[in-house]
């Protein structure tokens, strides 16, 4: 697939070169995502904003890494698996976790109740009906949660679609097989 060339973390200034500095002082790398992404500052900008938003919020990195995981399994992002599965190991979930998360399971109701909406959701909002939000309600989230898992969602979602529709370039190793497991 002829996708978008990530650009060289040389060819970027401005706003998106403070946040590839940002992000290469993180992580040791920039990504072939924001690399990708950066093709547009405005979509790169974004991204980074709603993103980092989202890790200043109430739920813990396992459980966005998990939803982003049950997410992308459903949408078929090996980019996304491949990244999400690496960030889940640094943010201290086990091989089986992450497994387990992409299959929507996990022991602790609350977090597997999330992951089934999270899948329910990346299915087609259309095919979540009235009792989705009353289901998490049930397990224990409050409405400020809720609207971080929506927005987990969300944010996952346009990361899916834009590595898919781009053909983002794998700079990560694959993610686990989950059906050898």
């Amino acid at each position: 697939m002829a996708g978008l060339k990530p650009l060289d973390v040389n060819e970027v200034a401005g706003e998106s070169k403070k946040l590839f500095n940002a992000i290469e002082g993180e992580l040791g790398m920039v990504p072939n995502v924001f690399r990708t992404m950066a093709h547009s500052p405005t979509v790169f900008d974004a991204y980074m904003n709603f993103h980092d938003a989202l890790r200043h919020g109430v739920l813990s990195d396992a459980l966005r890494e998990r939803i982003a995981l049950a997410v992308s399994e459903v949408n078929k992002c090996a980019y996304c698996l491949a990244e999400h599965s690496a960030t889940a190991l640094a943010v201290g979930l086990s091989k089986e976790e992450i497994c387990d998360s992409r299959r929507a399971i996990s022991p602790d109701r609350r977090v597997e109740t999330a992951l089934n909406f999270a899948r329910q959701v990346a299915r087609g909002v259309q095919s979540v009906d009235d009792s989705g939000v009353g289901c998490l309600r049930r397990a224990g989230f409050d409405d400020r949660e809720i609207a971080e898992i929506i927005a987990t969602i969300v944010l996952t979602v346009v990361k899916n679609y834009f590595n898919r529709l781009a053909g983002t370039v794998m700079d990560y190793p694959p993610a686990q097989d989950i059906y050898t497991w």
